[in-house]
C-alpha cells in the first residue's frame, strides 16, 4: 500500500520527482457480503428432500463459488478506485517554478501548493505549504480504505489547479510538500 517518490537532480538546480502511487487496498466488507449472498441463494434453493450427494455437490457451488465472487468483486472495486484517483507523476522542480508535462509554472505565478484528498469519499480539505498537519479524510481512520491512497499534491496559479502527482498516502503527500516548498524555496 506505500506510495513514494525518487529525487532525482536536473541541471540549473532543479530536481526531478517521480511518485509511484500506491496500491489500492483490497475492500473485504463488500465482497464478503456478496459471497455470502451468493452462497446463502445456492443453499436456499436447495430442494428439501435433496439426498446427500446433492448436497454435497450444493455446498462445493456455494464455497468455490462464493470464492469466486468475493475475488471477482474485491478486484472490481480496486479497479474502479484506480479509475477515479490521480495517478504518479513526473515533474521537475527548480527555483525558478515548476515543469510538467502539460506546461510550466513560473514561481511568480505560483499561488501555493496543496495536499488534497482526490477520492470522492474522502475530506477535499486542503493542507497548503507551511501546515505542519492537516485534516485526514473522513474514512473513519481506516488506513486500508481506498481515500487513504488517493493524496495528491496540487500547484495553485492563476485560479487553475494543476495536479503534479496522485495516488500517494497522506505521509508520501506531506514528505513530497516539504520537499517541492524546499527546492521552490517557499517559506
Amino acid at each position: 500500500m506505500d506510495s513514494g517518490y525518487q529525487q532525482e537532480p536536473v541541471g540549473g538546480g532543479g530536481v526531478r520527482f517521480t511518485v509511484t502511487p500506491a496500491s489500492v487496498p483490497k475492500a473485504r466488507a463488500v465482497p464478503l457480503g456478496f459471497a455470502v449472498l451468493f452462497a446463502a441463494i445456492v443453499m436456499a434453493t436447495t430442494p428439501p428432500r435433496a439426498d446427500v450427494f446433492a448436497l454435497v455437490i450444493r455446498l462445493t457451488i456455494a464455497t468455490c463459488g462464493g470464492w469466486w465472487v468475493y475475488a471477482l468483486t474485491g478486484r472490481g472495486l480496486a479497479d474502479r478506485v484506480d479509475k477515479v484517483r490521480s495517478p504518479g507523476g513526473t515533474f521537475v522542480v527548480s527555483p525558478i517554478g515548476i515543469e510538467t508535462g502539460k506546461g510550466s509554472i513560473g514561481r511568480e505565478q505560483l499561488l501555493g501548493l496543496l495536499v488534497r484528498n482526490g477520492s470522492p469519499k474522502g475530506s477535499r480539505g486542503a493542507a497548503s505549504v507551511g501546515s505542519a498537519d492537516s485534516a485526514l479524510p473522513s474514512h473513519g481512520g481506516n488506513p486500508a480504505s481506498a481515500a487513504s491512497v488517493c493524496y495528491m499534491l496540487c500547484a495553485e496559479s492563476s485560479g487553475a489547479s494543476t495536479t503534479l502527482a496522485g495516488g500517494m498516502t497522506h505521509g508520501t503527500a506531506q514528505g513530497l510538500l516539504t520537499e517541492v516548498s524546499r527546492v521552490l524555496r517557499l517559506g
